[in-house]
C-alpha cells in the first residue's frame, strides 16, 4: 500500500511539472559550400590529336579545306556541373595579346594561312565546327568557347577544326606546321 501511494504521488508530481514545463526551440542550418572546378589532369594529362589536313597537291585553284582532330582525342575537359568555363587557342604565330585563332603554318620561309573554328552543339554533344563557324581564339568573352560543366564524371570533348581558304596553297612542296596553345580557364 505504501508503494501504491508513493507512485501514485510520483506520478501527480510529474503531471503538474509537465503541465508547467516550458519549451524552448532553436533552429541551425546544415551547410556546404561547392566550388567550380575542374578535373585538370584530364585536360591537361590527355592526348590531343593534330588537326591534320592530309596531303594536298600544291595548286592555285585549290577550295575551301576544312580538317579537324575528330572525335575521339580531342580537347577534353570536366567541370563541375552547371559551372561555366572557358577554353581558349592561341597559335604560336599569334601576336603577342589576344588571338583570334588565326594562325600561319611555316615551312622554312613560306606559310600557308589557316583559321581555327569553334565546335557546334547539338543533340548534347560537340561536332567540328566548318568553315561558316565562329572563330576559336583566346579572348576572353569573345573569341573563347564557353561551355557549362557536366559534372566531374562527364567528360565533354572538343574538336578542334581549322579552315585553309581557297586558293592559298600555290607553296612550294613540304611539310608545314604549327603549334597551338590550348588553354583551360574556369
Amino acid at each position: 500500500m505504501k508503494f501504491t501511494k508513493l507512485a501514485a504521488a510520483v506520478t501527480l508530481a510529474l503531471a503538474v511539472s509537465a503541465a508547467n514545463a516550458a519549451t524552448e526551440t532553436k533552429t541551425f542550418n546544415v551547410k556546404i559550400n561547392i566550388t567550380a572546378t575542374c578535373a585538370a589532369n584530364v585536360f591537361s594529362g590527355a592526348t590531343v590529336d593534330d588537326v591534320d589536313f592530309g596531303s594536298v597537291a600544291s595548286n592555285a585553284a585549290n577550295p575551301v579545306l576544312t580538317a579537324s582532330n575528330g572525335n575521339t582525342n580531342t580537347l577534353t575537359v570536366q567541370c563541375t556541373n552547371g559551372s561555366v568555363f572557358n577554353v581558349g587557342l592561341k597559335p604560336a604565330s599569334a601576336t603577342a595579346g589576344a588571338s583570334t585563332g588565326a594562325g600561319s603554318m611555316v615551312n622554312g620561309a613560306n606559310t600557308i594561312a589557316y583559321q581555327l573554328k569553334k565546335p557546334t552543339f547539338a543533340a548534347g554533344a560537340y561536332t567540328a565546327g566548318t568553315a561558316a563557324s565562329a572563330n576559336w581564339g583566346d579572348q576572353a568573352g569573345s573569341t573563347e568557347l564557353g561551355v557549362t560543366g557536366q559534372g566531374l564524371t562527364t567528360p565533354i570533348k572538343l574538336p578542334v577544326a581549322a579552315v585553309i581558304q581557297a586558293n592559298t596553297l600555290n607553296v612550294p612542296a613540304g611539310a608545314y606546321t604549327e603549334q597551338v596553345l590550348a588553354t583551360l580557364t574556369y
